[in-house]
């Protein structure tokens, strides 16, 4: 397979011509969203949805646990990659929060456009998302300011994820019981 050199292409092919340069990249880009919505369409949420539901597993625990998972899959295989080359790590960081920011600006709104009906989340859900997003943050920019990480924050990290995770069934286990009651 041939390899594209964009800047020959840009420079020689299409003679500096921005626009055009610009057309073929939203149609690029368009493409590409469009076979990942259709192969997450046919095989990741059907297969997810399977697997809940073999697991038991309620909606937000799903979410936090295999959605997440199959989303943060891609960023484990460029983080792995990118961690050898120079600038790797600030790569890394500038990556994930950037698909975070893009994931919770660009995805929330198309999904609220994109709806048939009013979406309604509870509050509770809201603020324990939010919290768990900035402790991250927060943790991120302390590692900043030391300059390195060490083994004891990379588990201090696991161990906010896991947090995470039994915040998520204690509000499943007492939502359930204020629906039973």
């Amino acid at each position: 397979m041939k390899k594209i050199n964009f800047y020959e292409f840009y420079f020689c092919g299409l003679d500096q011509q921005w626009w055009w340069f610009l057309l073929l990249a939203v149609v690029i880009v368009y493409v590409i969203f469009r076979f990942i919505s259709i192969t997450i369409d046919e095989y990741v949420a059907p297969a997810i949805t399977r697997l809940a539901k073999v697991l038991n597993l309620s909606e937000g625990l799903a979410a936090v646990t295999l959605i997440a998972l199959a989303n943060g899959a891609g960023d484990v295989i460029t983080a792995i990659v990118a961690s050898d080359g120079e600038g790797g790590i600030s790569y890394n960081i500038g990556a994930l929060y950037g698909a975070g920011l893009f994931c919770t600006s660009l995805v929330i709104a198309i999904t609220l456009i994109s709806s048939p009906t009013s979406i309604t989340l509870p509050p509770n859900v809201l603020y324990r998302d939010i919290v768990f997003y900035i402790l991250a943050t927060l943790f991120t920019i302390v590692i900043a300011m030391i300059g390195k990480i060490t083994v004891l924050m990379t588990i201090l990290m696991l161990v906010l994820y896991l947090a995470l995770v039994v915040t998520v069934v204690i509000q499943d286990k007492s939502a359930a019981k204020t629906v039973s009651s």
